[in-house]
């Protein structure tokens, strides 16, 4: 008799589970294979996966994560850290974010792929390929020490083919979603230029400053040597009436016309390219747009020290407070062009040793200009 009695009514056995499938929870790994199966062009088990704003949250986290660890691996020297990096790359998250919103919008309300889950796919999907792509070459640089140049063909090749490869798997899922052609069209547009768009604007989350100036100064080249300033006495009479002497010859503005008014700046000696620049494009100036007479040409470089005033920050705030006391500040414009090293500071390279100068940064120049009342601006 017992033999006959159906298991689930046997002594000792549980009871079975009645929860329906459609209700249970998904696996720890749902989203981790989901994400396999995007990169393997298949359709990802969505049954039972729910997007959490958190989850999000930390899939965004760990994709600036990876990329710094990756940068950092592959640096040189001793790097420094750049908060800022966080501040780039949204342009192209904020693109997918909106392009699976339209893919979800329009598909059918029985079979509706929340935007959360779609863009979630997305992320993990990124970061599985990632990881798989660059983890081996972040072991090998910050583990064993073995940094092999790459040539730029194989460069091109290690970034260029994945991201083909992710582009074309996301697409192939929005595409398998999509319930209109606009959304499928909208899909094969919108994430190759999301991908572009993070290719162009990455995060960069650590900077190499160069050498300090005394391992610089035992290195350089004779021909950096000879370029370094040379503080004679006719240097410093030359020095000490250039400057005003341009600025009281500058022409007044004519009225007949929107008058422009420039400024070049070159601080530094060491490097010839940057007077050279300076000079074609105050020649670019005279010639093309009319500054002939109104120009102001700030150069540091041991060949011009007797013939144009020196590019520091005070004989530049010097031009532009008396450009501006010159010229018709609701229509004349000031151009004013720098050329120079740059840093991840956001400071202009300067050298000018052995004179000492105030550091060059953004902010100042337009303290600066916004102090001499300049409206129309071309920097």
């Amino acid at each position: 008799m017992q033999d006959s009695l159906p298991a689930e009514a046997m002594p000792g056995t549980p009871p079975p589970d009645t929860t329906p499938i459609a209700n249970k929870p998904a696996p720890r790994a749902s989203w981790w294979r989901a994400g396999v199966r995007v990169l393997a062009f298949r359709a990802p088990q969505l049954q039972g996966l729910d997007a959490k704003p958190v989850l999000a949250l930390v899939l965004l986290l760990a994709g600036y994560l990876f990329t710094a660890a990756l940068q950092w691996g592959m640096a040189q020297g001793e790097p420094q850290w750049i908060w800022q990096g966080f501040l780039r790359g949204w342009a192209g998250t904020a693109l997918m974010v909106w392009l699976c919103w339209v893919v979800a919008c329009s598909q059918g309300t029985e079979a509706k792929t929340p935007v959360g889950t779609l863009w979630v796919l997305l992320a993990v999907s990124a970061l599985q390929l990632n990881l798989a792509m660059a983890a081996p070459d972040l072991v090998l640089n910050s583990g064993f020490g073995l940094k092999q140049p790459l040539s730029a063909d194989a460069l091109w090749a290690l970034w260029l083919l994945p991201a083909l490869w992710l582009t074309a798997a996301q697409i192939r899922l929005l595409w398998r979603v999509a319930g209109t052609r606009l959304a499928e069209l909208a899909a094969l547009l919108l994430v190759p230029a999301s991908v572009w768009l993070h290719l162009q604007s990455p995060p960069v989350f650590w900077w190499t400053p160069p050498s300090d100036v005394a391992d610089e100064t035992a290195s350089e080249s004779e021909e950096q040597a000879v370029h370094r300033l040379t503080l004679t006495d006719a240097v410093l009479d030359a020095q000490s009436r250039m400057l005003s002497e341009q600025l009281a010859a500058l022409d007044t503005p004519s009225p007949e016309r929107i008058n422009v008014y420039a400024l070049t700046y070159a601080p530094y000696a060491s490097e010839n390219v940057f007077m050279n620049e300076s000079a074609a494009v105050a020649k670019t100036l005279r010639e093309r747009f009319g500054a002939e007479g109104r120009l102001v040409e700030l150069v540091v470089n041991p060949d011009t020290a007797t013939r144009l005033p020196w590019a520091t920050p005070l004989n530049l705030k010097k031009s532009i407070a008396h450009m501006a006391s010159l010229m018709d500040r609701e229509r004349d414009l000031l151009f004013i062009h720098l050329t120079s090293h740059g840093g991840a500071d956001g400071k202009l390279a300067t050298d000018t040793w052995p004179l000492q100068t105030e550091e060059m940064t953004p902010a100042l120049l337009r303290a600066w200009l916004d102090e001499a009342g300049v409206r129309w601006r071309v920097i």
